[in-house]
């Protein structure tokens, strides 16, 4: 063993060394790396603390049994009531302070545990909620320990706690429990103050609930307070004597949520897509039921204009909105257009117009609004969400022609009936020869079929009204030649136009008039008018082959 070498010897070597590594540096060397063992990643079902995701639902185990229990803990509240109800070994008092104090456990429990698992404790304090609710109502409705009051001021506090939780867990589910708490009141506890106490109670949460929508963007929230609203306040038989209150809450709601629409709309810049927007069309024709149902207890004769109101209302709304974008969407435009097109249709035309004018009002609605969109002055009102209008323009045609033909009366000299039997196919023919944009092959042919039946139609009630029943003698013959003359006179028009759909088109015509003369002319009409029917017939035909050769010649044979 070698003498000890004292401290600066080593010192000096540690020196040496580190100026050799320096070196080998400097010339390019490098030290050597240290092995390290691969890494292996897990996949992230296998991580540790990971839940296995369940393969038929996509929930986690945890959250499955979460809700599961939170669950089980509601039904053991319940069958508590049940068996102290059946039992009776506890008092009633005793039973609905145990949930009540269960409720509010698992509340506390809920929020303590939120600092641990904040989305996992929800459940339990949501679970708390629903206990809390089945404590105040079994009070009220089994036990009768509590007032119609008492119960609802309980039953608005668990609501608030319940939007309070709400901002505390950011979970969707105590704003369904607090609107579910809300509106279920009414339900389950009668008053006696009728519409108006309804009303107030119902105004109250309307306006909490629309505010609270727009201000943490929550669109289902004054949607669904839209809905269980109108639908409350529709189980409420209107009274006279209760004008105007009770028809003035569901008009002040009605202005409530559409304002709340146009806030949400320009604060969070969120234009409706077509699910929000078919949900708000409902909720719209739900309020519109409701509306005309109080209003046409007392003001039965301004009913429709008060109606309209609403209508030009909702418009000055959207116009308002509108301003702050470029490009407003077009769903919200259909939303508006559509509630229009059914204040129009119901309350102007049906509701507003006499009857002996129906008809006639309807045919001039449903040719404006096909007229409407030719008017490129119009174009930029209009937009891309006319088609509403457009249905209620078929709706006008259609349903004015069948009160045009219900109304009808043989015998009777009206010549404005007249008149309109041959206006409404002649309208159609005009339409035809127009060419409205996007009329394809087969509308033109259902165009055309529609407005030939009309026409037919028209020939055999003008008869009926003048000469008699067609299904006599010699009537018979006047409707022969009236049908023929359609036919042969629509297929020249359309040799002289070359129009093919059209000359295809009287086909029908033909097959018609030969198809009533095989199965009713032969067998109930004289000899003689038989003998003219039938060259009449063979008269139109060959008259109507010679001109469809005209436009469809024969192919020769190869």
């Amino acid at each position: 063993m070698g003498p000890e070498r004292t401290p600066e010897e080593r010192l000096d070597e540690i020196e040496d060394r580190l100026a050799a590594l320096e070196r080998r540096v400097g010339e390019g060397d490098r030290p050597p790396e240290l092995s390290r063992p691969p890494v292996v990643s897990r996949p992230p079902e296998e991580a540790p603390g990971a839940a296995r995701a369940s393969g038929l639902t996509g929930l986690s185990v945890p959250l499955i049994l979460g809700w599961a229990g939170a669950a089980a803990l509601v039904l053991a509240a319940a069958y508590l009531v049940k068996l102290g109800i059946v039992s009776g070994w506890i008092t009633p008092a005793r039973l609905n302070g145990l949930a009540g104090l269960a409720g509010l456990a698992l509340v506390t429990s809920g929020v303590v545990l939120r600092l641990r698992d904040r989305s996992y404790a929800s459940l339990l304090a949501a679970a708390g909620i629903a206990v809390l609710y089945l404590a105040i109502f079994s009070a009220h409705l089994l036990h009768g320990l509590i007032g119609a009051t008492t119960a609802t001021a309980l039953a608005a506090a668990t609501a608030a706690l319940s939007l309070g939780l709400h901002l505390l867990f950011r979970a969707g589910v105590f704003v369904a429990f607090a609107l579910a708490g809300s509106y279920a009141v009414p339900l389950l506890i009668e008053t006696d103050g009728g519409a108006v106490d309804l009303g107030l109670y119902l105004t109250v949460w309307n306006v909490l609930y629309a505010g609270w929508a727009v201000w943490l963007a929550r669109r289902p929230v004054y949607l669904a307070a839209a809905y269980a609203s109108f639908f409350l306040y529709g189980a409420v038989e209107p009274a006279p004597e209760a004008w105007p209150e009770a028809a003035l809450f569901p008009v002040g709601w009605f202005l409530l949520f559409a304002v709340a629409v146009a806030w949400y709309w320009v604060r969070h810049r969120r234009p409706l897509d077509p699910l929000a927007a078919l949900l708000h069309f409902g909720a719209m024709v739900y309020f519109y039921v409701i509306e005309w149902r109080h209003l046409d207890v007392a003001l039965a004769g301004a009913t429709p204009w008060l109606a309209a109101g609403f209508a030009v209302a909702l418009y000055l709304c959207w116009w308002s909105v509108r301003a702050y974008f470029d490009t407003p969407g077009r769903a919200g435009r259909e939303v508006v257009n559509g509630f229009g097109a059914v204040v129009l249709v119901h309350a102007v035309w049906l509701a507003g117009v006499a009857d002996p004018w129906t008809p006639a009002v309807g045919l001039g609605l449903a040719v404006l609004l096909f007229t409407a969109p030719r008017i490129r002055a119009l174009n930029p009102w209009l937009g891309p969400g006319w088609w509403p209008y457009e249905v209620a323009a078929y709706v006008f045609y259609g349903v004015g022609y069948l009160l045009l033909l219900v109304g009808w009366e043989a015998g009777s000299a009206q010549v404005a009936d007249d008149a309109l039997l041959v206006l409404y196919p002649a309208a159609l023919y005009v339409a035809y020869f127009l060419r409205p944009r996007g009329l394809t092959a087969k509308r033109k042919g259902l165009l055309l079929g529609v407005a030939h039946t009309q026409a037919l139609a028209a020939v055999a009630l003008l008869v009926s009204r003048w000469w008699g029943d067609p299904a006599t003698t010699l009537e018979s013959l006047w409707l022969s030649l009236g049908w023929a003359a359609i036919g042969v006179g629509w297929l020249w028009v359309a040799v002289v136009g070359g129009d093919r759909t059209l000359a295809r088109s009287t086909l029908g015509i033909f097959a018609l008039f030969a198809g009533k003369v095989v199965l009713f002319d032969l067998d109930r009409t004289d000899a003689l008018v038989r003998v003219g029917i039938l060259a009449v017939l063979g008269l139109a035909l060959y008259a109507g082959g010679w001109i469809y050769r005209r436009i469809e010649p024969e192919r020769k044979a190869a």
